[in-house]
């Protein structure tokens, strides 16, 4: 028998053979198929040299031993990662207010006092009118109580009324007509005044008829009495050249 190592025939040893490439507990022949198809029977570890201190043994070759993961590492390494959030946290903050541009509030203005409100009163007809007289002027009308003066042909119709029922004065009267006017004296302007009590009250009505011509209704509301028509009366009036207004007649109307 050839002794080639091609030689693919079956070897079998003598008895006495020292050849150990026949095992008599497992069976094993060792042949060509022990080098073309490996078994788990081998033992690929045997002799192999241990990890050396401090590394870890990775198929046929070596890494360094893990560290210990047990709770104590894990709490250390919460709490560093908590450390560190904290510090961030407050290096932003400081930063945050030190950039900030403080905030200027502007001066509060003081709101000015608020105006007063006018209180509006309507006008009170005076003690000597009667109550239903109305104060009014117009071209084509003029009513009321008014004192009067000399400014205008109106004006001075209603002195001479106010001088009449008011100031109870016929001296005072006689002031608001002409020299030759034909109108009583101050003496039978005031005997007439004395013949209407005291309290009297009254309103006249001015309508003009026609230039310097004045229709004048006087109404009277004697104490404990009724209003009443008392008259109806024609007031001719004249202007002298600086402006003054007078009476130059009064005469009984329609």
């Amino acid at each position: 028998m050839s002794e080639s190592p091609l030689d693919l025939r079956r070897y079998t040893p003598s008895a006495d053979s020292d050849d150990d490439r026949f095992d008599t507990e497992d069976g094993w022949v060792g042949d060509w198929s022990d080098w073309s198809q490996p078994t788990d029977h081998r033992d690929t570890d045997h002799g192999a040299p241990a990890a050396p201190p401090g590394f870890r043994q990775v198929g046929r070759s070596f890494a360094p031993a893990r560290a210990d993961r047990g709770p104590g590492r894990v709490i250390a390494g919460l709490a560093a990662a908590f450390g560190i959030a904290l510090l961030v946290l407050v290096v932003i903050t400081l930063a945050l207010h030190d950039t900030a541009s403080p905030v200027t509030e502007a001066p509060l203005t003081p709101l000015p006092d608020p105006l007063p409100i006018p209180s509006v009163v309507a006008p009170s007809s005076p003690t000597y009118a009667i109550a239903d007289c109305p104060h009014t002027r117009t071209p084509a009308l003029a009513s009321g109580t008014e004192p009067g003066d000399t400014t205008s042909a109106v004006s001075v119709i209603f002195a001479f009324q106010h001088a009449y029922y008011v100031e109870r004065s016929g001296t005072t009267a006689r002031e608001f007509v002409t020299a030759d006017a034909k109108v009583p004296s101050a003496e039978g302007i005031q005997a007439g005044i004395d013949t209407v009590p005291a309290g009297t009250k009254y309103c006249v009505s001015i309508v003009p008829t026609a230039p310097a011509a004045w229709q004048v209704h006087v109404r009277e509301q004697r104490p404990d009495a009724a209003p009443e028509l008392l008259a109806t009366l024609i007031f001719h009036t004249v202007t002298d050249p600086d402006g003054v207004n007078k009476i130059s007649e009064i005469s009984e109307g329609q």
